[in-house]
């Protein structure tokens, strides 16, 4: 169920830019969710296993060489890695000035700071739009598969592993998923089945579809620990607090809403892949 669109990019951009060194002590430089198969992983040794598994997603889609678009890259790990690892030229783009800079530091990718739906006409084809958990900061999930329609080459593939909606937790949670879409800048939350509705109304069809909610779901009991046991420790955390114009723009509840949404069935995880 979307919601009205009521987070504009440039309060995303803020949100991020002022809460870069918040993140970084708590997260790291790449900010999503990690992947647990043992449940004896480090946060850091979790967060690479979903890259290794988003990487070898774009490869088994066919995926080497070419030209691929990282929608909402971040501090461009994930990008630096699919030039790397699979021979492609990357065109990385992020909302935060602060995360561009950061990104741009790999002189052999190409970061544009914007908004991707607004960008997008500019950047020319892709065999390969990716999205990591940047659907909910978009304007509409019709939107993003209409303009990934424009951007991406006949044939070529949108990777997207990010958070839903459940229609259960629609039903039953709804009170906390709109709380977790204020706190997180989100303008909604989809289900999964509007996410295909959406692509296929676009002109994809769904090549692979992984559901990884429980191996993911711990990322956040980890963040919420590591809050309060890092966070606090760091001399650029205590700095950036003092610059965020609002102590409501910190948003933590975000942190609970995660928790006792992936606890509830609120939420799930999926890895999909569309070819177009």
């Amino acid at each position: 169920m979307p919601l009205p669109e009521q987070v504009a990019s440039s309060n995303v951009a803020r949100h991020y830019d002022e809460l870069d060194p918040v993140y970084r002590a708590v997260w790291g430089d790449a900010l999503h969710h990690g992947l647990w198969t043992t449940g004896r992983e480090s946060l850091g040794e979790a967060v690479d296993a979903l890259e290794c598994e988003l990487v070898a997603a774009l490869g088994q889609a066919g995926v080497n060489g070419g030209r691929v678009v990282d929608v909402g890259c971040g501090n461009g790990v994930l990008s630096g890695r699919l030039q790397h690892e699979l021979g492609v030229e990357v065109v990385g783009v992020t909302v935060s000035p602060v995360q561009a800079a950061r990104a741009a530091e790999d002189p052999s990718l190409r970061i544009v700071c914007g908004d991707w739906m607004q960008a997008a006409d500019g950047l020319g084809l892709f065999d390969a739009l990716v999205e990591v958990e940047a659907l909910g900061h978009l304007a509409s999930v019709s939107a993003f598969f209409d303009q990934a329609a424009l951007s991406v080459a006949p044939g070529g593939v949108v990777v997207m592993s990010d958070y839903l909606a459940t229609d259960r937790g629609w039903c039953d949670g709804s009170r906390t998923l709109m709380r977790l879409c204020e706190h997180g800048r989100l303008t909604g939350l989809a289900t999964r089945n509007e996410v295909v509705a959406a692509a296929v109304a676009a002109g994809f069809e769904l090549e692979d579809d992984r559901d990884w909610s429980e191996h993911v779901a711990p990322t956040w009991s980890v963040l919420q620990r590591r809050m309060w046991t890092r966070a606090w420790r760091s001399a650029g955390v205590w700095r950036a607090l003092a610059r965020v114009r609002r102590w409501s723009d910190l948003r933590v509840g975000a942190l609970a809403g995660m928790l006792r949404g992936y606890e509830r069935g609120w939420l799930e995880y999926r890895m999909m892949v569309f070819r177009r």
